[in-house]
């Protein structure tokens, strides 16, 4: 009697031991395991060290999160390095959580900013304004790895402009005096807002457009071309480029819709025969006077 009463204890033990411990297992809070994708960056075509995220987490979970900041090394992973103790916890079963995300980080852990203000003039500082936002991540406690990948992956929020400036041969221009140029634009908007709670980036339409803003981004191309990228703010421009090589001035006119996340890439030729048209669907633009004359053509659009 005694036997039976000490193995129905012991199988008693045994079997409470057992349902404590799977209690214990589900609620131990699992860290999130953050990974991020990009195709292309201003700065590059992969994530640098020392670049830093924000990350929240949208409406209609009990996971709550907003704007924990996560910081890679250059790898394409993420660690957090926030403010508080924790990064990003998954402590409920069977709960999906989505997520969105910004870069680059701005402001504080629990606290989203409401705008980012900056301006796109010195073309020289691009990885500080070129925002990305990504969002349809999910996490939990039983998939924890949280990747911002594939049609979760961040995107551009800014437009790109590229300009392929060249010199028809009748101008007698020398790939000298294109190295030697300056290059200028009127009627771009550098000013304006990026909203980190939904990715939207545009240009503060209440500041006026820049007059004869020198290009300040830096050049490439071989001798016979000159090409500037510029990262710009989306908005609807009435643009003058004008060139200023060997004593004289040349300029054109173009109109263009800079869309978020779009790259433009413009042709612009400069040249001495005032009645040389541009070719095909390319647009007519105005000469400075009968001598000197800028045509330009809108040569690609793609992502960005």
């Amino acid at each position: 009697m005694e036997i039976r009463t000490y193995l129905l204890l012991a199988a008693t033990a045994a079997l409470t031991a057992c349902s404590m411990n799977d209690i214990a297992v589900e609620n131990v809070p699992v860290t999130a395991q953050v990974s991020a994708g990009i195709s292309t960056r201003a700065a590059g075509t992969s994530w640098d060290k020392g670049d830093a995220i924000g990350i929240s987490t949208e409406a209609g979970t009990q996971t709550s999160y907003t704007n924990m900041r996560y910081v890679t090394a250059g790898t394409g992973t993420f660690s957090y390095e926030g403010e508080g103790n924790n990064g990003i916890l998954f402590k409920i079963k069977n709960e999906t959580v989505a997520f969105n995300a910004y870069y680059p980080y701005d402001g504080h852990d629990g606290e989203l900013p409401e705008a980012i203000e900056e301006n796109t003039g010195d073309q020289t500082r691009q990885a500080e304004y070129d925002f990305l936002f990504a969002d349809g991540a999910t996490a939990g406690l039983d998939s924890p790895d949280l990747r911002f990948e594939g049609g979760a992956c961040f995107d551009h929020m800014m437009s790109r402009l590229v300009l392929n400036i060249t010199a028809d041969p009748s101008t007698g221009i020398s790939s000298d005096d294109l190295r030697n140029g300056n290059y200028m634009i009127s009627g771009i908007r550098h000013w304006g807002f990026f909203d980190p709670a939904t990715g939207t980036a545009s240009a503060d339409q209440t500041r006026q457009p820049d007059n004869m803003w020198r290009i300040s981004a830096t050049p490439a191309g071989n001798g016979s071309i000159r090409t500037y990228t510029l990262i710009l703010f989306p908005q609807n421009a009435s643009l003058t480029f004008h060139a200023e090589i060997g004593g004289k001035e040349y300029s054109c006119d173009f109109q263009l819709k800079l869309e978020p996340s779009v790259s433009y890439t413009y042709g612009i030729t400069l040249k001495s025969d005032s009645s040389a048209g541009t070719p095909g669907n390319s647009r007519r633009f105005s000469r400075t006077n009968a001598a000197t004359e800028a045509a330009g053509s809108l040569e690609a659009v793609q992502p960005f």
